[in-house]
């Protein structure tokens, strides 16, 4: 069985290319893009892999708008072309696998029962202004323009204020979960039949990666897994999640995940090694 290893990434090429040669085996494709901000670095393009390496370089992803969405149905769509791929694991250039790479393909290849490992649950009605209300200029405060930042949270307040509630998708709940998933290729054929309502419905929504996944693909009688499989720390409570350090060996060894993230230059280096050492400790 073929997979593919979608890979969303911008910046910490050595640590993408480590990811890829770790994951790089005959039953394996890779797709990966690179932010259209940051230049694709020879070394990558240089870089052999058992099967051909696609990078894809189209679109300016920022943080929390459309694009995100247009980047990966983009790379849903290439790796698609590839008839023989059934498993397809998004994951972003950050990550570090936890097993081999053979241990990791043989988990999904007896999954027989499963089409999607993916967190879905309801919206949580606390962030319905992401979807509900019209969203003009989306960046991160620490990155945004401080007048345009201003004038959005103007404008939401008054469609707050006026009674503004955008209509669910075709009537459908909105559902909410990681964007980081693995989808069988009946799932992503499903996804990519949808490309252009996708995009039209999401347009001007805050952060619509983490919804059109679970929100597409409800009601289609795909056997759902809810767990993506990776270990994520959010306990900072910031817009990413921390940086992965040696200390964390012992949470993400023992939490039986199969991915990790996120792994940054230079912090992360001592665990991604101490998770690769035949020496490691014995939890």
């Amino acid at each position: 069985m073929k997979h593919a290893y979608l890979i969303a990434a911008h910046n910490n090429f050595a640590h993408l290319q480590r990811l890829i040669r770790l994951l790089d085996d005959k039953d394996t494709y890779f797709f990966v893009h690179i932010d259209k901000k940051s230049s694709v670095p020879d070394s990558l393009r240089k870089m052999k892999t058992t099967n051909p390496l696609t990078i894809l370089n189209e679109y300016k992803v920022e943080w929390g708008d459309s694009s995100i969405v247009k980047m990966e149905l983009a790379l849903f769509q290439e790796s698609l072309k590839v008839k023989e791929i059934e498993w397809f694991h998004l994951i972003s250039g950050n990550d570090f696998p936890l097993k081999p790479a053979a241990e990791i393909r043989s988990f999904y290849d007896n999954a027989t029962d499963v089409d999607c490992f993916m967190e879905h649950e309801p919206f949580p009605s606390s962030m319905g202004y992401r979807n509900e209300l019209y969203h003009l200029y989306i960046r991160r405060r620490s990155d945004s323009n401080g007048f345009l930042m201003w004038f959005n949270d103007k404008l939401n307040a008054l469609q707050s204020l006026i009674g503004v509630k955008r209509k669910p998708i075709d009537g459908l709940p909105y559902r909410y979960g990681s964007n980081w998933v693995d989808l069988r290729r009946r799932a992503v054929e499903l996804l990519v039949d949808r490309r252009q309502r996708i995009m039209r419905e999401i347009r001007f929504t805050l952060i619509p990666d983490e919804m059109y996944i679970q929100t597409f693909l409800q009601n289609d009688g795909l056997r759902v897994v809810n767990d993506n499989r990776r270990y994520i720390d959010w306990s900072e409570g910031k817009p990413s999640p921390k940086s992965l350090e040696e200390y964390d060996y012992k949470a993400v060894m023992s939490s039986g995940k199969l991915f990790a993230r996120k792994f940054d230059t230079p912090q992360s280096e001592k665990l991604a090694d101490l998770i690769l050492s035949p020496r490691s400790p014995i939890l």
